[in-house]
């Protein structure tokens, strides 16, 4: 029976790719132009590991927030770039500004299109649903305007979202959103990351960034109906909102992650509006974006990216080698699976005859290392990786048996006679 869990892994969907963030490490998994899949890890960093108390709640999504977006804002640019839209011959004006500035085009381009997407997210979901409330103010009873507000400020974005959807690499980059949710969800239900299992999950995901932003706006109609936020000046009305949305934010991040731990009626419903909007910002991916989604889920998985990075190339020679002995009796991407999946239990079978734990010695001792065993009782998904390869292995062998030899051994390992 496949072992459910839930897990901290959360992705984004990139253009032509994917990224998935672990607790250790994030993994970048793109699809290039010339139809090669190219995956890099990288090491994450959080300021929630240095200053324990920005891990107190509220707080740690305000944290959490903001590193997002700069980690979102770096990797989304990262597969700008490797999709080859620096290569395109640059115009005179283009010249002009990487002689002047002495950076890339496609840096400089990037910054003011952040700075122009900051500006327009202000306008759109602060500053003009206010002034929309105080034209129609006249026709609204008093306690009714936050509430209005928040209700235009929804159909604005739900508006927006639905409107840049018909566009061709939008749309794809949903498509590679709803690989990323599917790929968590077949984790999370303790299945082989095949493309075969992928397929059959769920796009909708209680967990994502989108039904972040819905539950964030829901907020902020109960924070923004409070009397500090004035409703005489629209522009000291915005301002007091910007002040008060990191509390927003870090109420919003609880909701989410209280949905993603837990589930039961009260979870269910608060995940219900986010997952209605995920029929907009998610799209049923085709198998090769699947395959671009698992790729980046992997490495995330072990602590230790070059040890992922190892297993991968042993993986890839052993398919080299291996290649005349595939019979097609089942798909390519299940064979090379079932070969990283060997390759990962030989390298913990290596790993396990020095599994120990070093502890370091106090300063005033030599110094030298030494060593303790000390078990480990968290999930850990290698370890349910080699249980499953070796009851598989077992029950190869014991099929293998005539049926005489099989009660034989059943008898004295099982029995004990």
């Amino acid at each position: 029976m496949n072992q459910k869990h839930k897990t901290s892994i959360g992705g984004q969907a990139l253009y032509e790719g994917v990224m998935m963030r672990g607790p250790k490490n994030y993994a970048i998994a793109l699809r290039l132009p010339d139809g090669s899949i190219e995956t890099t890890v990288h090491p994450n960093k959080s300021l929630k590991d240095r200053v324990r108390i920005l891990k107190l709640p509220v707080l740690r999504g305000m944290v959490g927030l903001i590193e997002s977006l700069v980690l979102g804002y770096k990797t989304l640019t990262y597969s700008f770039e490797k999709a080859g839209f620096e290569e395109e011959e640059p115009t005179k004006f283009e010249l002009w500004l990487s002689k002047t500035f002495g950076k890339s085009v496609m840096q400089i381009v990037t910054v003011f299109a952040g700075i122009l997407g900051v500006l327009l997210a202000l306008m759109l979901f602060m500053l003009l649903p206010s002034l929309a409330v105080k034209l129609i103010s006249g026709y609204l009873p008093d306690w009714s305007y936050t509430l209005a507000e928040g209700v235009i400020k929804i159909a604005i974005f739900l508006a927006y979202v639905a409107l840049v959807s018909h566009m061709e690499e939008i749309r794809r980059t949903f498509e590679y959103h709803g690989a990323e949710h599917k790929t968590i969800f077949c984790y999370e239900n303790g299945l082989d990351l095949t493309v075969e299992n992928v397929r059959g999950m769920s796009r909708f995901h209680p967990r994502c960034g989108t039904s972040f932003l819905l539950i964030a706006m829901i907020v902020s109609i109960l924070f923004f109906s409070l009397p500090i936020v004035p409703w005489d000046n629209v522009l000291l009305r915005m301002a007091t909102k910007l002040v008060l949305l990191p509390v927003v934010v870090g109420v919003a991040y609880e909701f989410i992650h209280l949905a993603g731990k837990y589930d039961n009626i009260f979870t269910r419903a608060l995940s219900a509006p986010g997952l209605w909007l995920q029929r907009l910002t998610t799209k049923e991916p085709d198998d090769s974006q699947m395959e671009v989604a698992i790729a980046s889920m992997l490495p995330v998985l072990t602590g230790n990216p070059e040890d992922a990075m190892d297993v991968a190339q042993e993986t890839f020679l052993n398919a080299w080698r291996g290649l005349r002995f595939f019979k097609g009796e089942s798909a390519f991407s299940t064979w090379v699976y079932r070969l990283a999946n060997n390759a990962c239990i030989d390298h913990l079978r290596r790993e396990k005859r020095r599994q120990s734990m070093l502890v370091a010695p106090p300063a005033e001792e030599d110094g030298e290392e030494r060593y303790a065993d000390v078990p480990d009782h968290r999930f850990r998904p290698e370890a349910e990786m080699e249980r499953r390869e070796l009851r598989r292995s077992v029950e190869r062998g014991l099929e293998q048996l005539s049926p005489e030899h099989r009660q034989v051994l059943l008898l004295r390992e099982v029995e004990g006679l």
